[in-house]
């Protein structure tokens, strides 16, 4: 934990998220002088954890000063949000952001902005089609639009994209991927995967070690896969109306999760589009934000200053 943090607890329904916040859940819930005109959620990806931007914590709130910031552990990553392995649709993860936004801010008068990486990032995405009037703007990262690039433009330009994304398949299968995520040695899956979207970044054992701990809790490998297994079309549709939800697309060209080759397309065909940002970063992977988080931080934090209505 980042020495401004501490541990408050946000809710959907019956289930229950631990979330770092630089506030506390008394501040937040009980006394009534709330001292914060923004709300920033900072939402994770896979295989992560909430403590992903910890490193871009201070610079966020040095650019943000009087910013409430949250970052949630996702749906399914620890037992208390666990539940029918049916539902981890992105339309039930958005309903998730829609409870957390509405519990810390129930008469809808502080803008809210959400920052998500990977699968954070299509939980941002979901969230802004789905509830555009919740939100002053959205960050992506390591997750570009998608929603508009039909099939074939995907495979005649991003032909690299279908071996980038075959990692899906052990996702489908427990007797795959459990012993793959569970295994804590130094040449584990993780290590692996990890290396493998972000060759660029000599990340140590420390970085990681947390990740694996999550994963050997009960029931988060088969959880956190089955955001995998519950997509469909009608999941993965996510049209944003850009004049509501500002949004910022990143992406490192280093990528081994995302091709550089599909920021490239996003950004030919969102070019004329007003309010929206294709930006690629040099020599950076697929965990961007831990990578170098202090320049992440402050392209989003920077974003999010312009668009904070």
């Amino acid at each position: 934990m980042a020495p401004t943090q501490h541990i408050v607890k946000l809710h959907s329904g019956s289930r229950e998220f631990s979330t770092l916040s630089n506030y506390s859940q008394e501040d937040i819930f009980v006394n009534e002088n709330k001292k914060w005109t923004r709300i920033v959620f900072l939402i994770h990806g896979f295989p992560d954890i909430n403590s992903s931007f910890d490193a871009s914590w201070d610079t966020i709130l040095n650019i943000l000063p009087g910013t409430l910031l949250l970052a949630p552990t996702l749906r399914g990553y620890e037992p208390s949000s666990q539940g029918n392995l049916k539902d981890y649709k992105l339309s039930q993860l958005a309903d998730d952001v829609r409870s957390w936004i509405l519990e810390v801010s129930p008469e809808g008068t502080i803008p809210v902005h959400l920052v998500g990486h990977d699968w954070g990032a299509g939980v941002s995405f979901k969230t802004a089609h789905t509830y555009p009037e919740l939100l002053a703007s959205i960050s992506t990262l390591a997750f570009p639009y998608l929603t508009n690039i039909k099939p074939w433009e995907m495979l005649w330009y991003c032909p690299l994209q279908m071996y980038y994304s075959s990692y899906i398949f052990t996702m489908q299968f427990a007797f795959l991927y459990k012993k793959k995520l569970t295994d804590k040695s130094k040449n584990s899956y993780i290590n692996k995967l990890w290396k493998f979207w972000s060759p660029t970044w000599k990340f140590s054992e420390d970085d990681i070690e947390e990740v694996k701990e999550t994963f050997q809790k009960p029931g988060v490998p088969d959880s956190a896969t089955a955001y995998y297994r519950c997509m469909d079309l009608k999941e993965l549709a996510w049209p944003v109306d850009f004049d509501k939800v500002p949004t910022l697309i990143l992406g490192g060209d280093s990528d081994g999760c995302m091709t550089k080759s599909v920021y490239e397309l996003e950004a030919r065909k969102l070019k004329n589009v007003p309010n929206v940002k294709v930006q690629l970063l040099s020599k950076l992977g697929h965990f961007l934000h831990r990578q170098d988080p202090v320049k992440v931080a402050e392209i989003f934090s920077d974003w999010i200053l312009k668009h904070d209505v």
